[in-house]
């Protein structure tokens, strides 16, 4: 960017000049951007300057301009592209290779036409497109991705809804310019899928304010097949990600070779309690799970000796071979004791008779079922909470027993049996509304509500005519998933020094944690989850240990669920006009500092006064939202101490 003094026009100082260069570095041409009240009393304005004799003159010489920094584009490395010199001119001051077109949305259709040609340059090149978070952005970045996939690069598009909460029109530069940097940067690239010309182009949803999946989750595994399942499903990467997980627990096992983790004299298993929660019909709830379903088939198909892909060769079916597919059973989830049944041990129940009918020959053996591993798929999950209601019912003690591992079996006086070392996995469907109806509160005091996760899903993007996801995609990831399961056999996992240290840090943090209401009570086990995710995480990584990057995907994996209960139960609660505007606000902006004269400003056409707003505060922690309050560190107004 050069200084604005020498581009003064009609009197008026640009705010940024921006110089485009030919081939070899040599300027060719400068644009210099007026801020609106200037030039125009309404929106900014460009004024244009070509190079001539050795100084800038206003007005061009005719001919299509170059990319921006063309002579910087590094052929060894990824490129970015962003809509605007001054995105660009940001992740360049962070050390990445940034470009744009010139002109702006309105100019592409212009450009490609002209010079489209030059996109050829990045054939065989990763190259990253980075949108701006309007609509005329979204479809400018959709456009160039599609041109450079055609041209032959390898494009992922980013995705704007880490900007997006900052404004209709933010950009890159507003999220740098927020604090994040290199490393947050670098998550969402990682996140970004590929683009695939052939694919229907996905329609971002609208979030107002709903909770937003950190990438970090999106880690090793898990987060390959979530993106690898973006093209064909319009379930969002919550849903798909918390679908795969209990499933790829539920393959762990808990028998005396299950990767543990101890914890004093108790365990850990790598066992999860999901409920997708989300809107009728459009939450995608049922269809997140298509994809994991299509994967579990590949390995059962290999357990029956059929053949899973026509293009497997004798060593991926060998693999695919061993261990087998966990049990599974979609539906009718209804008492404790139908599901200790289904993963019952071997038992004598009675003995044949002998030539004289006398019941004492050689004993009848019920061989159980050896597996105990179990994923129950509820599609139905409120008919299990109207179970719980019903007087008599054992499920809801059966269901906590079983998630802490233990040793169950019914009281009764004969035909008894018991479950050893169960390892039951749940992931359950369920609307908002049959949620916050059907709740009741003795399941959220009796440590129920607490054992599960409660994932917000949503439809994520339109896909009229999502392309079939065959078996050639889901292949590589049955072998990954199996060896994984090989890989953590034995394992005693524990953290290693740098990690142990930040779960240190962050256990002391949970414990501190001010969340309350319902809100509170159904994310009681932050520690325990956070630890079961990142076995897992670690588990599929074939980790020998705990490591950093396991942490940081099991608290963005837990911080969701954290967030999703805020978002779910503390919409059950009663509050003032006033204070649901606030909330809002604090959700919309919920990645930056808020102070309480802000809120003032926000809400004075419904009352006035810092006073107000400290009470708006003081109203929302006493209605279960004091986790956005404090997670946003509202801050008191004159020197106030923090909300």
């Amino acid at each position: 960017m050069l200084l604005p003094e020498g581009f003064i026009y009609k009197g008026s100082a640009p705010s940024a000049v921006w110089c485009y260069h030919d081939a070899e570095g040599l300027p060719i041409y400068a644009v210099a951007r007026h801020e609106a009240g200037t030039l125009d009393p309404k929106r900014k304005a460009f004024v244009q300057y070509r190079w001539d004799a050795g100084e800038y003159l206003p007005g061009l010489a005719g001919g299509t301009l170059p990319l921006y920094c063309q002579h910087e584009l590094d052929t060894h490395v990824p490129a970015l592209f962003v809509e605007g010199e001054k995105n660009a001119d940001a992740l360049r001051e962070l050390g990445y290779t940034a470009t744009t077109t010139p002109g702006g949305t309105g100019n592409l259709d212009t450009w490609l036409r002209a010079r489209g040609s030059d996109l050829e340059r990045f054939k065989g090149r990763t190259v990253y497109v980075l949108p701006d978070a309007d609509k005329p952005g979204r479809k400018h970045a959709r456009t160039l991705a599609e041109r450079l996939k055609a041209a032959g690069a390898d494009v992922r598009l980013a995705s704007a809804e880490a900007w997006a909460h900052l404004g209709d029109t933010a950009d890159p530069f507003d999220f740098i310019k927020e604090g994040n940097g290199r490393a947050e940067l670098d998550a969402l690239l990682e996140a970004a899928p590929h683009v695939d010309v052939s694919t229907p182009e996905p329609t971002e949803a609208k979030r107002d304010g709903k909770p937003r999946l950190d990438p970090a989750a999106l880690y090793g595994f898990a987060g390959e097949f979530v993106k690898a399942c973006r093209p064909y499903t319009e379930a969002c990467d919550a849903g798909v990600l918390f679908s795969l997980l209990p499933y790829a627990a539920a393959c762990m096992g808990a028998d005396l070779e299950a990767p543990v983790y101890f914890v004093g004299a108790g365990k850990h298993h790598c066992r999860l309690f999901t409920v997708l929660c989300g809107p009728t019909s459009e939450g995608r709830k049922g269809s997140s799970y298509d994809p994991v379903r299509a994967l579990a088939q590949i390995g059962a198909d290999a357990d029956d000796g059929r053949e899973v892909c026509a293009s497997a060769d004798l060593d991926t079916q060998s693999v695919l071979q061993r261990p087998r597919t966990p049990n599974s059973h979609e539906g009718g989830l209804s008492t404790a004791e139908g599901l200790g049944f289904r993963i019952r041990d071997e038992r004598e129940v009675g003995r044949k008779r002998t030539k004289r009918g006398e019941a004492d020959g050689e004993p009848i053996i019920d061989p159980g079922e050896p597996d105990k591993r179990l994923l129950i798929v509820q599609s139905e999950f409120g008919a299990v909470l109207r179970m719980n209601q019903r007087e008599g019912n054992t499920l809801s003690e059966g269901l906590r027993a079983f998630y802490d591992g233990h040793t169950w079996g019914p009281l009764v006086k004969r035909d008894g049996y018991q479950t050893t070392r169960p390892h039951v996995n749940i992931l359950g469907n369920i609307t908002l509304e049959e949620l916050r109806e059907l709740l009741d509160s003795c399941s959220i005091f009796n440590g129920f509500a607490n054992r599960f996760l409660w994932p917000f899903v949503e439809r994520s993007r339109l896909l009229p005519r999502p392309p079939r996801m065959n078996s050639e995609i889901l292949l590589p990831f049955a072998v990954r998933l199996r060896e994984a399961v090989l890989g953590a056999r034995g394992r005693v996992f524990n953290w290693t020094p740098e990690a142990g240290e930040r779960w240190d840090d962050l256990y002391h943090e949970l414990g501190k944690r001010k969340i309350t209401g319902r809100p509170g009570l159904v994310t009681e086990r932050a520690a325990p989850y956070i630890v079961r995710l990142a076995m897992l995480f670690a588990a599929l990584d074939c980790s020998p240990a705990l490591d950093v990057q396991h942490l940081s995907a099991a608290k963005a994996a837990w911080q969701y669920c954290e967030d999703s209960a805020v978002y779910i139960f503390g919409d059950g609660f009663t509050g003032t006009p006033e204070a649901r505007t606030v909330l809002a606000y604090i959700r919309k902006n919920r990645n930056r500092h808020i102070e309480l004269r802000e809120l003032v400003a926000y809400v004075r056409p419904c009352r006035d006064g810092v006073q107000t707003a400290r009470e708006l505060v003081a109203e929302l922690a006493e209605l279960g939202f004091a986790a956005w309050v404090d997670r946003n560190t509202v801050r008191l107004a004159e020197g106030g101490r923090d909300a």
